[in-house]
């Protein structure tokens, strides 16, 4: 079979579409990565501004550009305290997700002591929050600060099932990382000790 050549001009757009094309006709796994940054997970990788990972540009507080019942993955790290209005871009995810399709959201969590210890005494630890925080664009701001809670609320008004949820560190260890974390665990409990929340949730 002979394939026609297209012009290099648009070959992102082009990469993603014959990506999905031909990756739907195969019955292959799709994995959507929204807000990949510079990370390569997922065949198709998207942000709000372009790094050598992305492939797609686009707002993930915007209808996302991709027909219903695409990906059998929706993955997004770093991604959720960004965003103007959570429900709708999880009603979004849904609509784009197949049956039995997962979204994988990782995220900081509020609940983190030494977040709130940090603000306090004006010193870094992790990613900032609030107006100090390094944005790489100017819509790329923090919005919200969510604890397990909040984000099984969001997830169950949208009909999205939470099949797993895990309390990570920075490096996704579950097991908390320095002194300070050991500590206010030993003190307090995992809720406060670690500074990131997974959740895994799919669509039925």
């Amino acid at each position: 079979m002979e394939y026609t050549y297209i012009f290099w001009y648009n070959m992102n757009i082009v990469t993603v579409v014959l990506k999905l094309y031909f990756r739907r006709r195969e019955c292959s796994r799709m994995i959507l990565n929204v807000g990949c940054g510079y990370k390569r997970y997922g065949d198709v990788r998207a942000d709000i501004f372009p790094t050598p990972a992305v492939n797609i540009i686009l707002d993930a507080d915007s209808p996302l550009p991709f027909k219903s019942e695409v990906f059998d993955e929706v993955y997004c790290r770093c991604l959720f305290e960004h965003l103007k209005n959570p429900n709708f871009f999880l009603c979004e995810v849904k609509r784009i997700l197949k049956p039995n399709g997962k979204l994988v959201l990782i995220m900081d969590n509020a609940s983190y002591i030494p977040f709130h210890i940090a603000k306090f005494l004006s010193i870094r630890v992790g990613w900032r929050h609030g107006s100090e925080y390094p944005s790489m664009h100017p819509l790329d701001k923090h919005y919200s600060f969510y604890q397990l809670e909040h984000l099984q609320n969001h997830f169950q008004s949208v009909g999205l099932k939470i099949i797993e949820t895990k309390l990570l560190s920075y490096i996704d260890s579950e097991k908390p990382l320095g002194k300070l974390d050991c500590l206010v665990n030993l003190l307090l409990g995992k809720n406060f000790a670690f500074p990131k929340i997974k959740v895994v949730a799919i669509k039925l």
